[in-house]
């Protein structure tokens, strides 16, 4: 990292411009000292009385561009300073930007956060998204400020009022259509709170539309962010030029900036989906000059998405949409806007947008890349992560098919004390990056088709902005109607007191009680097929159909002369875990852990088995299909990674095991309906109380509540 020598500003006469000079790049330095003394020697000045010198300041030069953000020309400053009129400062304090960025903490404040206090105690409705609200903590957002026209003029609550005029302008020229959502949805971007937008439409299920209205209103945010960014930074340095016994130290106005300069960061899963963003980001900057960058870009990141062909696949619709175009999962750039021009690949120091994937900045961080020259692992750097005041976290759950440990990781670093110097001012860094308090003001958007648990505890645990929380609250239908085939689906409960003993709990269910009552039913199908109705009858499995419902049937798994039937034939008969006397039993997991765990069970029971992950190669993939559609092997063992990824029709299964149930809500009916070649299709069903996130998705959400909440364990769904 280049070290600068400090520059003291001077003074030039009035009338008389000052010579630009391109930026010479300066000496390299091995041996950068720790921050920590600057840091410290800034938060002591702070307490300190002010003295009349004025303090040195360094600029972050580019090698190649001189009208960057903190770099113009003493014209530009004066008119930029004379221009201004009171009553338009008075304006731009008022904004939100700037409201946000000059509030300062009280203790009570921190602590609130930090001990999570706050609690969701506010809605409002969610327009355009069906049974959906917003709800959230701290002051109440006003609905009239989410539901007014984007450019209506003399609008008392218009959500663009504070945008920069260029801006503006800009997006009423290109901006035709759906105004009203992406006017609601930059509302809530522009109140600086965090946002949980779990129930998104994305482009790949039928929802280009709302979802590029999504993508518009947050690319709209960014941009209003850098650009305020921007021009609190030229307008400082426009009137201490032209005032050169301005204290710095004395006046906190002039604290405008953070450690580096990077302030908004993009995590996307693929290339592809980067590429849209991108693109669309570019579109709406009102910069006129695009930098050559761009041919690299398309050549690292492939062409429009107009120009991509159309795939030629049996597959699902929404997978073809998905996987389009480049699914590379592992790339990191940055973006620079300077006052003429957009340029991309800019160093990360010199950047104000990050766009990257979890795992290429996992890697970064950990110092996972390779040097080209010295084929050996670069040196750890996230330095350029401490001033980000924005992220969005678009497509999570593409996110969360991939690696989430990646994001969570990635999230964690945000906002640490950097561990070496960098071409910065420290009399002019924010007062609550000084403070170790730059989290608390950081926003973080998280996007995504469906919610996870996982999102939950990310949302909860790693976002503590001091504005507070807004998330989107969802009710569902369910896929049911989906399934083609007439099947009984039967849903067992299990207990488990919480998270932590959820894993197990499910696996010991699984392997004392499930396997071995299933291998029971198929039994006493065959004895019902040949028996008598009236002792067919009393052999079966009792179910009292008592909900309103007409598709919901509970039954009894404990209480009944049926039920204890049941549990001492098991006991007796089956007293430990045999292989499957039918086969064609479709093992389906939802996570990898689940899968590997299972996997090693199967084998320690020596069960005639196969199985299908995201890992496995394709050889191995057609050879298992093969086997388990010839009943060479009983049980195929299937994860929703492998489903996600690939999208298999798997042939020859007969009976549907889903250990636990898919995220992905559609996935379901798919797998059901690949048992429509059997004869006698079956479909069993685990879940717990702590499932309510995907049961609702699948069942509906007062039927999974019904069902969380039943004193019976069973229940069957035909």
């Amino acid at each position: 990292m280049a070290k600068l020598k400090p520059v003291p500003p001077t003074a030039t006469p009035r009338g008389q411009k000052r010579r630009r000079e391109k930026p010479q790049r300066p000496a390299l330095d091995d041996d950068l000292p720790d921050s920590s003394a600057g840091i410290i020697a800034a938060k002591a000045a702070r307490r300190e009385k002010p003295s009349n010198e004025i303090p040195q300041v360094l600029h972050q030069n580019d090698d190649d561009d001189s009208d960057d953000c903190n770099v113009s020309s003493e014209d530009e400053a004066h008119d930029m300073i004379s221009n201004k009129s009171d009553a338009f400062d008075e304006m731009e304090s008022s904004c939100s930007f700037q409201r946000h960025v000059t509030h300062v903490l009280a203790n009570d404040e921190v602590n609130a956060l930090v001990n999570q206090k706050s609690k969701f105690k506010w809605e409002m409705p969610a327009e355009e998204i069906p049974k959906s609200k917003w709800v959230g903590t701290g002051e109440k957002i006003k609905p009239s400020a989410v539901t007014c026209n984007m450019f209506a003029v003399g609008a008392s609550d218009d959500p663009f009022v504070d945008v920069k005029g260029k801006l503006k302008d800009h997006w009423q020229k290109i901006l035709s259509d759906d105004l009203n959502y992406r006017s609601r949805f930059f509302s809530l971007c522009n109140s600086y709170r965090d946002i949980m937008h779990c129930n998104k439409k994305p482009f790949y299920l039928k929802g280009s539309k709302v979802d590029s209205s999504t993508m518009d209103a947050y690319l709209m945010h960014a941009l209003s962010h850098v650009h305020r960014t921007r021009d609190v930074v030229i307008k400082n340095d426009a009137k201490l030029r032209n005032d050169a016994n301005t204290d710095v130290m004395e006046d906190d106005s002039y604290r405008d900036q953070g450690f580096t300069r990077p302030k908004v960061l993009f995590l996307l899963p693929l290339k592809s989906i980067a590429r849209r963003i991108v693109k669309r980001l570019i579109q709406l900057s009102p910069l006129a000059q695009k930098d050559n960058s761009m041919g690299q870009f398309k050549k690292e990141f492939g062409e429009s998405d107009d120009e991509l062909e159309e795939p030629n696949s049996s597959k699902p619709t929404d997978f073809n949409l998905l996987f389009a175009g480049d699914v590379e999962d592992h790339f990191l750039f940055g973006i620079k806007f300077t006052k003429k021009s957009v340029k991309l690949y800019s160093n990360f120091y010199a950047s104000d947008i990050i766009v990257a994937s979890p795992l290429a900045l996992k890697l970064k961080i950990d110092g996972g890349e390779v040097t080209k020259k010295k084929g050996r692992p670069k040196e750890n750097d996230s330095d350029f992560l401490s001033s980000i005041e924005i992220v969005v976290v678009d497509y999570a759950d593409v996110i969360s098919m991939q690696n989430w440990s990646h994001l969570h990781a990635v999230l964690e670093q945000l906002n640490h004390l950097p561990s070496k110097e960098h071409v910065t001012n420290v009399m002019r860094i924010r007062p609550w990056y000084l403070d170790e308090q730059a989290r608390y003001y950081r926003q973080t958007i998280i996007l995504s088709s469906y919610l996870t648990p996982e999102m939950n505890a990310l949302f909860n645990g790693l976002c503590l902005n001091y504005e507070g929380k807004v998330k989107l609250a969802s009710e569902f239908t369910g896929v049911l109607p989906k399934i083609q085939l007439e099947i009984r689906q039967v849903y067992e409960r299990f207990d488990a007191s919480s998270i932590g003993e959820l894993d197990d709990a499910r696996f010991e269910y699984f392997c004392t009680k499930l396997v071995l009552e299933l291998k029971l039913r198929v039994v006493l199908d065959k004895l019902i097929k040949v028996l008598p109705n009236s002792i067919a009858r009393s052999c079966a499995l009792p179910v009292d159909k008592d909900m309103t419902d007409s598709m919901i049937y509970e039954g009894m798994e404990h209480s009944g002369r049926g039920g204890h039937r049941v549990s001492a034939l098991t006991g007796r008969v089956y007293p430990k875990i045999q292989e499957s006397d039918e086969g064609g039993v479709l093992l389906f997991a939802s996570s990898y852990f689940e899968y590997i765990r299972l996997s090693s069970f199967l084998k320690s029971q020596d069960a005639s088995f196969c199985r299908i992950g995201e890992a496995t190669s394709q050889q191995d993939i057609s050879r298992a299909r093969l086997w388990f559609f010839e009943g060479q092997k009983k049980i195929l063992l299937y994860s929703e990674r492998s489903h996600f990824f690939h999208r298999y029709k798997i042939r020859g299964g007969h009976h549907l095991v889903v250990y636990s149930l898919p995220g992905r809500k559609d996935f379901y009916p798919e797998l059901v309906n690949m048992l429509g070649e059997s004869g006698n299709p079956r479909c069993n069903v685990l879940f717990s109380r702590l499932d309510l996130l995907k049961l609702e998705r699948i069942v509906g959400t007062s039927s999974a509540r019904r069902l969380i909440s039943s004193d019976k364990d069973m229940f069957v769904f035909c």
